[in-house]
């Protein structure tokens, strides 16, 4: 058997060559998935030559660099009036804190653990506020104990919006209301909603590094000096976008993982900028409407296929979705089942020895979310894939 690996745009030019060359009969097996690789095993079967085309992209996992600018780029929102640009979005939460130095941080039971690295616990003590396993809150009672100049941290999940009519109610408590769009790059911030606004544009596009926080007129808008990137660690995550790129264009092994695991491990939240490489990628190299119109297509495909296990189950306008979560009691051995047909959906979050075990609605969620995905990269033949897939594995 021969393996042959060729650039999508060489692979009718050469395998009409090469068939030339064999006068052989021959027919192609194509997934149609969109992949930059197509990946063709020779092999004789029968009486008969069989060439077969398979594709050998995966579905999911880090972003790979962009290969090319855009010929009109325009800032997008999130870069708009002159907001903070850090190294990653953890630093976006410390510097609030560090600024703000408030007594008390209501956190929601559903989180990120990263976000808890960013809090002093020397200054600022840490309070829970309970979501149910629905992402929603589940009870009011905790308002009653928050405070003039508490620090109230909200998060707009998969990027549809938090609760808007609690935070007018915690508006009139005069709280300190920080909004965290890490997971909805594509959600304007309005500042009578929040006084702080962070994105992290890294869970969406293929940049290195990255967090943006906003700041609202009522507080100082001056920039803090920031230091340089880290060097050992931007370049772990710099090749962790390259490698990727390379699979996804030529093949190459997935050694892009080992990259981005070793850079997160020392991805610490800081005083440091966000590199000049993201800085630039992120004003020139995304067409943003297309990437918010191919994520919103691919998930309302998803969810008239599986709506029944989709966390969120309506689209509403203007919410661009990070990923299509879904509750099932086997997550751990759908997910087993997922990597083995190429697809490899990421969980959002495990929060055991994070959130406390009161918050059970929160911890049953964590142990049933899986997030399937739908972004820009991927088109009609992927989510039929995965949705075919999810079909195929039989519940346990």
């Amino acid at each position: 058997m021969i393996l042959i690996l060729l650039p999508r745009n060489r692979f009718d030019e050469e395998i009409s060559f090469f068939f030339q060359q064999k006068s052989m009969d021959f027919y192609t097996l194509e997934h149609k998935l969109g992949l930059e690789t197509r990946c063709i095993i020779w092999s004789q079967e029968h009486s008969g030559s069989v060439i077969q085309g398979v594709d050998i992209r995966i579905i999911g996992g880090k972003f790979g660099l962009p290969e090319e600018t855009i010929s009109k780029p325009g800032i997008p929102h999130f870069l708009s009036d002159d907001p903070i640009l850090l190294f990653n979005g953890r630093s976006g939460i410390k510097l609030a804190l560090d600024s703000l130095k408030p007594e008390n941080i209501w956190l929601p039971s559903y989180l990120c653990h990263t976000i808890i690295s960013a809090v002093d616990p020397e200054t600022s003590h840490i309070r829970f506020y309970p979501l149910d396993d629905n992402l929603r809150v589940e009870e009011l009672d905790f308002v009653d104990e928050i405070k003039y100049g508490d620090f109230f941290l909200f998060i707009d999940y998969f990027g549809f919006p938090f609760d808007r009519g609690l935070l007018q109610e915690l508006r009139r408590k005069q709280v300190i209301l920080f909004q965290d769009c890490s997971q909805a790059l594509f959600s304007e911030w309005d500042e009578q909603v929040s006084d702080f606004c962070l994105y992290s544009p890294r869970k969406f596009l293929g940049v290195p590094d990255g967090g943006i926080l906003k700041i609202g007129s009522n507080y100082h808008r001056a920039h803090p000096v920031l230091e340089e990137p880290p060097e050992e660690v931007f370049m772990e995550l710099f090749w962790a976008v390259v490698k990727r790129r390379e699979f996804d264009v030529y093949g190459d092994e997935n050694h892009w993982n080992r990259f981005f695991i070793e850079g997160e491990e020392r991805f610490t939240p800081g005083y440091s900028r966000m590199s000049d490489l993201s800085n630039y990628l992120l004003r020139n190299s995304f067409d943003y409407q297309a990437i918010s119109r191919i994520r919103r297509k691919n998930y309302q495909t998803l969810l008239d296929k599986h709506g029944e296990l989709a966390l969120f189950q309506d689209l509403p306008d203007g919410v661009v979705p990070l990923g299509f979560p879904i509750k099932v009691e086997n997550r751990d051995h759908l997910q087993r089942e997922l990597f083995k047909e190429q697809i490899f959906p990421p969980i959002h979050w495990v929060i055991a020895g994070v959130v406390p075990p009161e918050f059970q609605k929160s911890h049953l969620l964590s142990q049933r979310i899986m997030t399937l995905p739908c972004d820009q990269r991927y088109g009609d033949g992927e989510m039929e894939h995965i949705a075919k897939s999810l079909l195929k594995i039989k519940p346990v």
